[in-house]
């Protein structure tokens, strides 16, 4: 149980440290593409437009790395009580739990529970 805390203390703190990234890159990009409204309107679209690439990069590379910390959490979870519990396969019931995946398909996963008939 221990590597289990470890492991999800690991996880949080990665996952503020990105959603804190994701936000400060949101609030960038909009102060990178604020308008002075003291200037008339062809001199107030001065946008520093690799500044906001810059930020848009961070904001998308920060989403796509909270999604790849979700899909790890809930699989490490998935282990850890796989891994926590000893399964007898002749008086294990079977769950089918749906999984994130394609509108099309349905993905399933096992989950056995210990002396339940």
């Amino acid at each position: 149980m221990e590597e289990f805390e470890e492991e999800r203390i690991g996880i949080h703190k990665s996952v503020n440290l990105h959603a804190k990234r994701l936000i400060t890159s949101y609030y960038s990009i909009l102060e990178s593409c604020q308008i002075d409204i003291t200037r008339d309107s062809i001199l107030r679209t001065q946008v520093d437009n690799f500044q906001v690439k810059l930020h848009n990069d961070a904001f998308v590379s920060s989403l796509k790395t909270s999604d790849s910390l979700a899909s790890l959490s809930q699989e490490s979870v998935h282990n850890s009580l796989g891994s926590g519990y000893k399964l007898a396969s002749s008086h294990a019931k079977v769950a089918r739990l749906p999984l994130r995946g394609g509108s099309e398909e349905r993905h399933y996963e096992s989950v056995r529970f210990e002396g339940e008939d």
